[in-house]
Formats: structure tokens, sequence, C-alpha cells
């Protein structure tokens, strides 16, 4: 490697989104503010049917549940156990789309269905000692509990092995999921796999998290109960659990250009606001929030439920989430809160590391970077790739040893253009005493893998990583919506945009580019490493913040007092000024010119 090639700073590309006169002219057709009009005509580049049902989507356009691989089979299996009070087994993940689903099965058969509490019993691997999904030691307390059904959520298409052994044991298995199924095929020990990423499923959405999986599926065990004449037409129907749908959804990142995530979120939102959980009660006082919007959940309720996870006892994020009363509700978030406490200074210590060391060895022509230390958190890994592909947009692994240290776990993120998970299948394919386990999703992964081969592993990526890019290079992009002139960056302009919502994966909330002097600056935080700003443009002066902006407290700063700079930047209500004027959120800026 040549000294001049690494990389000392990472220059971002500012790119503009392309827009679709088609789709411009429906939404200005319908009345839409013009700078919406722009930023949906650059969010759907083939509009089929009306624009309506982008603004305002119903549940009556929800796919058919059983269109769903196996979901006859699991729900009629489900609703003989319902009807001879057999005990049930619920094993899913710890994150929040797997907490999420736990709580949906767990509501959807005791509230709605009337299984006995008693007879639904929780397994949730802890992400330190049981690794992610349906693990052996899982495994053997399942066993062990001698449950007559196990139904998993968000994990077991790539189990097989365990679910042989539950199988073995006389107990039955359906598995719920939305990962991408491995080349050996689902499961055959189970006797369902509920998961619309088989490519023989019917199901007209894909895209759905885990615990949009089971809310379908238990859809379909209420009309199967119905039909059997097990539960009354008029039983309650499964809206109630909507909003635990839309947080898995927004936390796990599924793409929102799906129309069924859209609608799920929305929905979802309104049944929170309602207010009808203990849980969204406590968390509204804590907050102080009248109402919670999809940044909420993205930013404020996902992470203090993947907190839980990360750190210790999966257990108690399902203790808020299913609290029976105001008080146990704002006891287990007080836990939650202090989990997340200590995940951010487990996460700020680990980010300074794994920069320095992809700063050393990244070069220019890298697509891949792979960073590990004794040191590093598992239950961490995820949100420092995430920060590392952020910065040097590059794929990124993020490797640490597990408990006992006879293996390593990593979790890994991705850019556009690159399919993670695709790639970690070819490298099994071709290496295939290489992973112990592996499994994700385009954007994201996780795998396991002895120490030893941690050299093979990053070879064997990087190689499969550059055939999928070919000769295209990588490094950190922000896309923009183009320039908003004065009068737009308005209250106005951003209750329009409130039109659009949700946004998030696939569907990203609006960004603009705009050239501005430093007025003024100054860092903020408890850890100063935000930088609040003043923007000059013209004669008017707009109050702005960049969160993260410095590495550490120590960084030079990337602008300075004076400067012009160009910026992309968000439009959100001045929360200080009464929200009747605009602040800018800067997602990155530059000194003009130094594209």
């Amino acid at each position: 490697m040549e000294i001049d090639d690494v990389i000392t700073e990472c220059p971002a590309e500012y790119r503009e989104r392309v827009e679709c006169p088609t789709t411009r002219g429906a939404a200005e057709q319908v009345g839409l503010h013009a700078v919406a009009a722009r930023i949906l005509a650059r969010r759907i580049p083939h509009l089929t049917g009306p624009v309506s049902g982008w603004l305002t989507p119903s549940l009556r356009d929800l796919p058919d549940p059983a269109t769903l691989p196996d979901a006859e089979r699991a729900a009629v299996r489900i609703a003989a156990a319902i009807r001879q009070k057999q005990s049930v087994a619920l094993c899913t993940d710890y994150d929040v789309d797997g907490i999420t689903a736990h709580t949906v099965l767990r509501d959807a058969l005791i509230h709605v269905f009337g299984h006995a509490a008693e007879r639904v019993s929780p397994f949730i691997g802890h992400r330190l000692r049981d690794g992610y999904g349906l693990t052996d030691p899982v495994c053997g307390r399942i066993i062990n509990h001698k449950p007559d059904l196990v139904i998993t959520a968000d994990c077991g298409t790539s189990d097989a092995p365990r679910i042989e052994r539950l199988a073995a044991a006389g107990i039955d298995v359906i598995v719920t999921d939305h990962h991408s199924v491995p080349a050996g095929g689902v499961p055959d020990a189970a006797l369902a796999t509920v998961n619309p990423s088989r490519h023989d499923s019917a199901f007209a959405d894909p895209a759905i998290a885990g615990c949009a999986v089971v809310w379908f599926l238990m859809a379909q065990v209420r009309r199967v109960l119905i039909a059997n004449g097990d539960l009354p037409a008029s039983a309650p129907k499964l809206a109630a659990s909507l909003d635990l749908v839309a947080l898995g959804t927004v936390a796990d990142a599924v793409s929102l250009f799906s129309p069924t995530n859209r609608v799920l979120v929305l929905s979802g939102l309104k049944m929170m606001n309602a207010g009808r959980r203990p849980c969204w009660r406590a968390l509204s006082a804590h907050l102080g929030r009248d109402r919670f919007d999809v940044d909420d959940l993205g930013f404020q309720i996902g992470p203090r439920i993947n907190a839980r996870g990360r750190v210790a006892d999966p257990l108690a994020a399902l203790r808020f989430l299913t609290a029976s009363d105001d008080g146990a509700a704002a006891a287990a978030l007080a836990q939650l809160d202090e989990d997340n406490t200590s995940r951010k200074e487990i996460e700020r210590r680990m980010v300074s590391v794994a920069r320095e060391q992809a700063q050393a060895t990244l070069t220019n022509a890298s697509p891949f970077v792979c960073v590990y230390d004794d040191s590093f958190h598992p239950g961490v890994q995820g949100i420092v790739a995430s920060r590392l592909m952020d910065r040097f947009g590059r794929v990124t692994a993020v490797l640490s040893p597990s408990a006992g240290g006879d293996t390593l776990s990593g979790s890994l993120r991705s850019v556009d253009g690159v399919d993670i998970g695709e790639a970690l299948r070819e490298v099994a394919r071709r290496h295939p005493d290489l992973l112990l386990r592996h499994g994700g999703h385009p954007m994201a992964a996780g795998v396991t893998l002895r120490p030893a081969n941690r050299a093979r592993f990053v070879t064997a990526l990087d190689a499969v990583v550059r055939e999928q890019l070919g000769e295209r290079r990588l490094s950190p992009v922000f896309w923009h919506d183009g320039e908003l002139a004065p009068a737009d960056r308005s209250v106005t302009t951003v209750d329009a945009l409130a039109t659009l919502v949700p946004f998030g994966r696939g569907f990203e909330a609006p960004q603009f580019f705009g050239g501005f002097e430093v007025a003024a600056a100054r860092a903020v935080g408890a850890e100063p490493v935000h930088l609040s700003l003043e923007l000059r443009a013209s004669s008017e002066t707009l109050r702005a913040i960049w969160f993260r902006a410095l590495d550490t407290p120590q960084s030079d700063w990337p602008v300075q007092v004076g400067e012009s700079v160009e910026c992309i930047y968000r439009l959100q209500r001045d929360g200080y000024r009464g929200g009747d004027r605009i602040q800018l959120i800067v997602e990155h800026a530059r000194r003009a010119g130094a594209s």
C-alpha cells in the first residue's frame, strides 16, 4: 500500500436526485405544495395509480395474509394449539423488530384469542451469552421447558439444525421470519416457514419486517378460529397491535417505499398516539411529548428498546411494552433509559477506536473495511458499523470476541449497490468451512466465525464486494433535492412536507442543498461534538445545528466563522422559538468549492 493512497480525509460527494415529470405533474394536479410535489417526484420514478395512494394509504389496500407462504398451515396449527390448550413458546430476536414481534404474538394469543397467559412462554436469547436467533443454548432451554409448539419471529430461517433438535424432541416449530432464505432452502424440520422472502411467496410485498409477518399471520389465525367456530365473528381485529408493528418496522429500517410498510406505520402511529398502552403514556410523560412521530420511533423509542438487548437481558424491554399499568411502565422505562446511557458510552469509546483503526488501513481503492478489537462490545457492533459506513462510504464490518472467546461475531452495514446478505452467501458458497453462521438483508447482516479465520474472511468478502461493484469507486455520498428559494425555507414548507410522511429507508426524508456564510458557530452538547451555527444567505440569518460534526471535542472544526460553505440540510420547526420559525438540521457541510 502506498503511503499517499491511505485516506487522511474522506471527501463527500453531493448528488442531486432525479425528478420524474409524470409524478410531478400528478402531484401538482391534486394541489400538492410545489416543494412537496418536487420531493414526491424524486421518490417515485414510475408512478402507478393515483397520487392519493401515497398520500393517504389505507388498511384496505394491505395484501391478503393468506398469500404468505405456509400461512394457512401455520394458522391451522396455532388454532389447534389454542383449542387444545397447549403450551406455546415464543422465540424471537432481541432487537426492536424481535421484541415488538414477540409482543404482537403474545397480545394476539392471550388478549384476542383467549389463550391462557401461563401457556405462553418467552424465549429471547441474550445477545452476549446466547447470540442471535434460535441458538443452541436457547434451543436447549426450550427443550427443557417441553412446550407443544414453538413460534419463532424475526429468526429461524437459517436455524435448520436447531429446528431439527426441537422436532426430534417432539416439538412442532413454526418459523416466521423475513430474512433471506439460505441456499439450502427453508428448514425441512419446520412445520411451516412463513417468510415473504421465500422464492415461492405469493405475498405482494416482501419488504415487511418480522413484526409485520407475525401480525399478518395472526390475522390469518383469527380467520381460521372464526371459521372453526372457536372465535365469534365479532372478536376484535388486530389493529390495536399496529403501534408495535409501526415501531418494529421503522426501527428495523425496512423499506418505506413499500406501500404496505407505509400503511402499517401511519396506522400504527395513530394507535400509539391514542395512548392506550401504559408504555406509551410513560414515554410521553418522560419525553414531554403530546404526540409521537416517525422520528420518535427511530430515534427515541427504538434505541431504548434496542439498548436493553445490546447490553443486558432483553426481557426488560418486553416488560416495558407489556406493562399493565403506568407505574410498571415507568419503572421499566427507567431501566431502559439507564441501559441506553450505558450503550451511548460504550458506543463512544468503540467508535473512537474503530475510526482510528479504519483511518490507518483504508485506502482510496478499498471498497470494504473491517475493524476488530478485543475490547469491542458485541451489542454495539451494528451502531459502530453504521457510523463508519456513514463516515467513509464503504461496506463495513465490526468484529468482536464472543463471551467465551471461542468465536468472533460481527455486524455488517452496506452501501447502495452492494447486497451484503448476498455477498455473505457467496462467501459461504466459495468457502464452506469459513462461516459458522451468517444472514441478513441487502443493507445489513451478521456473521459468526472462528478467530483463526478472520484474515481469510476479510480477503474473501473483499473479493466478493469488489465483484459486485465492478469499476465503481466508493466514497461518502449525500443525496439532496436541489436548492430552496429563501421564501420556501419556511414553516409552510415544513407543514407541506409533513403530508408525505413516513420517511425512511427507500423513501428518504427531504434534504436540500444551499450555500451560506457561517455567521456564528459554537460547540454544544454534554460532550461538545455538535456545532450550533448561524448561517447567512443574502439578508437572512438562519439557526442551524450539525449533530456529530466533530469526532471528538478536540477535533478541528470542519467549518469556521466567516467562511462560505455548502450544506446539505433538512428543514425543521425551531422549538426554541415556539415553532413558528424554522431551523436547519445540517447533515454535512464543506467549504465552498471543496468538491
